[in-house]
């Protein structure tokens, strides 16, 4: 074999083996063009907001607040890059969960202005379309800590605190009717992250309702099945957020609360490979912040700098975004 064709072989063996090592959710597949970039902040600083996208608009909803429940209602352009203000909440509203269909938004449970801290079953419904607010008809139970997501045109609410916990509460707008899931959560838990991969629904992390974070991951196919179990996320926690970016999923953000701290990490996981791999960090570390993936870029907003009862004390306004 001459020099040059044993260049030739060299060189195509490590081309495969990079390939291979990629696939697998090396790390060295990221590459060094990856950045996050402030963007205009929020009217108002939040943790624990909903978000959703209606027709590549970021909408962010109530959260928490030095005060309490936030009201606050804003939508993000992405191309223009700024915000709008929007009707205000019917009242504060934070550790719920949102979800959009068509183009209604669903606020649904958590603690309000007016329920003392304790979890509702209250549905909230904003038509994007005439900007107006309408009650809709109240979950089978009351939940705080959960995660809300619309997949295949139901709304589907999981996790957190409050009536039979690991019951999947499912809702159908065309019939404007709940029913209760018969597949239920393997575990109860609360303040995880919520979507929607590959047609399969995901819940990433949370913390048990001892207040133990967990790792915990787990995906479910609405249409049959019960939830499959994959590798887990190699730092527990809760309060995180998640996306579904490029195929792949992108986790940020969380907090412990044994020991309290927050969390600057960014992992992204592979579902061909079952692997996770790692991503530039956030610029701070936070939880109880809300994302969403708009085209190729990933929007993380708000949270609170402090874990546990710091929140409250600790809420931003900041805004990023994130391109791969």
């Amino acid at each position: 074999m001459t020099m040059g064709s044993l260049s030739f072989v060299i060189k195509n063996a490590l081309c495969a083996a990079a390939l291979i090592f990629l696939s697998l959710g090396g790390t060295v597949g990221f590459s060094q063009a990856q950045e996050w970039r402030a963007l205009t902040p929020m009217d108002t600083g939040r943790a624990r907001a909903g978000v959703a996208v209606v027709d590549g608009e970021i909408y962010v909803a109530g959260g928490s607040g030095l005060t309490g429940p936030e009201d606050a209602f804003e939508v993000l352009d992405p191309i223009g890059e700024h915000w709008r203000p929007l009707p205000a909440l019917p009242s504060g509203r934070e550790h719920f969960g949102m979800a959009a269909i068509g183009k209604d938004l669903y606020l649904v449970g958590g603690f309000t202005s007016a329920s003392d801290n304790k979890p509702t079953r209250t549905v909230q419904i904003f038509d994007t379309m005439t900007q107006s607010w309408r009650q809709g008809p109240n979950m089978p139970g009351v939940r705080s800590g959960h995660s809300a997501v619309a997949h295949n045109g139901k709304l589907y609410v999981m996790g957190g605190r409050g009536t039979s916990p690991q019951d999947v509460y499912v809702f159908d707008p065309a019939k404007r009717q709940w029913r209760t899931s018969t597949v239920r959560l393997s575990v109860a838990r609360e303040s995880m992250a919520a979507l929607v991969n590959r047609g399969r629904i995901y819940l990433i992390g949370g913390r048990g309702l001892s207040g133990q974070a967990t790792g915990r991951v787990e995906s479910w196919d609405s249409s049959g099945g019960q939830w499959r179990r994959h590798r887990d996320l190699p730092v527990p926690r809760s309060g995180l957020t998640a996306v579904s970016l490029g195929g792949r999923i992108h986790v940020a953000g969380g907090e412990s609360l044994k020991p309290l701290r927050t969390y600057d990490n960014h992992d992204v996981y592979n579902a061909s490979s079952d692997a996770w791999g790692r991503g530039k960090k956030l610029t701070n570390p936070r939880q109880g912040l809300v994302s969403a993936a708009v085209g190729d870029k990933w929007f993380i907003i708000g949270g609170g700098a402090g874990a546990g009862f710091l929140t409250v004390f600790t809420p931003t306004d900041v805004v990023e975004v994130y391109s791969p």
